[in-house]
Order: structure tokens, then C-alpha cells, then sequence
């Protein structure tokens, strides 16, 4: 029993160490990230720049050979068709339609 004991009490000591090693090296790189918003990238939407106008939340999917480009309007939901997705570019190189 006495051995049992001791096995116990070594682990408890280890997981103790080990438990008190892990926050000092978590708070020591919570210490060491910058906290300055610059550092960090800034979001943005407008990554998808593959027309000539503004197309606020794109979603764009793909059908029987067509892409098909749906964006928010102001009162509406505008839907553009087109080949390749490169043709969204040039406006007279896709179909407009409007969904809602």
C-alpha cells in the first residue's frame, strides 16, 4: 500500500508541476502577441473584385457550364450569368437578371 501511495502522490506532484509549467507558458506568450489592432490584418469584403461595380456579399455558384453571380441590391437581389468568370468584368459580356 505504502508503494501505491507513493506512485499516487509523485503523480499528483507531476501533474501539478506540469499544470502550473502550461499557464506560465500560455501567459508568457499572451505577454508576447502585439496588442495593437495594426498588427492584425483588417477585414474586408471587397476581395472579390472580379467586376467593374460594387457587389456587396457575393455569392457565386456554378451549373451547367454557367457561373451565376448573385450580390445585394438596394431592393433587390441581382443575378448576372456568364460563361466564364472572367466575362462578370465586362458588361456586356454577361446576362443580368434580378432573383427578388
Amino acid at each position: 500500500m505504502g508503494t501505491f501511495t507513493s506512485t499516487i502522490r509523485f503523480h499528483l506532484i507531476l501533474w501539478s508541476f506540469l499544470t502550473l509549467l502550461g499557464c506560465r507558458i500560455y501567459y508568457q506568450l499572451l505577454q508576447d502577441r502585439p496588442t495593437d489592432m495594426t498588427s492584425y490584418p483588417m477585414y474586408n469584403n471587397a476581395c472579390l473584385s472580379m467586376t467593374s461595380q460594387a457587389t456587396p456579399d457575393p455569392f457565386i455558384t456554378y451549373s451547367r457550364g454557367k457561373f451565376y453571380l448573385l450580390f445585394t441590391g438596394n431592393d433587390r437581389i441581382p443575378m448576372w450569368e456568364a460563361s466564364n468568370l472572367l466575362d462578370f468584368y465586362h458588361e456586356g459580356d454577361f446576362k443580368k437578371g434580378a432573383v427578388w
